[in-house]
């Protein structure tokens, strides 16, 4: 995915976005924990949380 389509996902800044993905770039692809965070989904984000009045609602 593009920044563009990453920030419009998740509402994290640009800086941030290119943070993250130069960190991934520079980090080894056989590299066991990355392996095990990208490829198992969390529970928590099996519903995305909606926000109203400004506050993250449950």
């Amino acid at each position: 995915m593009d920044r563009a389509a990453i920030r419009s996902a998740t509402g994290l800044s640009e800086r941030l976005i290119q943070e993250y993905l130069t960190l991934y770039q520079e980090c080894p692809a056989a590299n066991d924990r990355l392996q095990i965070l990208l490829g198992t989904p969390d529970a928590a984000t099996a519903t995305p949380a909606e926000i109203k009045r400004g506050r993250l609602m449950p």
